[in-house]
């Protein structure tokens, strides 16, 4: 939503964002609201995501018999490696997306329409191509690591 409020407020003019001028205000409050939502349900993500990553390095890998299964011609240490690699990538890029929305939050109270900065809005674009791969990657983990 702030990549959205600052393409149209730079190209207020473009046929393609001319009819979403109105709504600029709207749009900051929504993408605040989806911030402070975010922020909110990551927490408990988190904390269950740290307990499954800490079994997943202590027990060799969630789902380890299926990964064999799924995986012949693999040993198991490579799978194993495997395994915690995604999952730190996942945690690492879940964890960054966690702090820039926090960010967002604290940085835009009190402000009028809880407008986002120019910079914001280059880090929201940043950030919304990391939340897919986590999201791909947090779905890798279910299934057998084949990345």
């Amino acid at each position: 939503m702030d990549t959205l409020y600052g393409l149209t407020s730079h190209f207020r003019n473009a046929r393609l964002f001319s009819p979403l001028v109105s709504y600029i205000p709207q749009i900051s409050q929504i993408a605040f609201l989806a911030h402070v939502a975010g922020t909110v349900t990551a927490i408990p993500s988190m904390t269950s995501g740290i307990s499954e990553f800490a079994e997943l390095y202590k027990r060799n890998g969630i789902n380890y018999q299926d990964k064999k299964l799924t995986n012949p011609g693999k040993s198991g240490d490579e799978i194993i490696d495997k395994s915690i690699k995604v999952g730190m990538w996942h945690g690492i890029l879940n964890t960054a997306s966690f702090a820039y929305s926090g960010y967002a939050v604290w940085s835009r109270i009190g402000k009028e329409f809880w407008r986002p900065t120019g910079r914001q809005v280059w880090i929201s674009a940043l950030m919304v191509p990391a939340v897919g791969v986590s999201a791909a990657l947090g779905g890798e983990l279910g299934k057998s690591c084949t990345l």
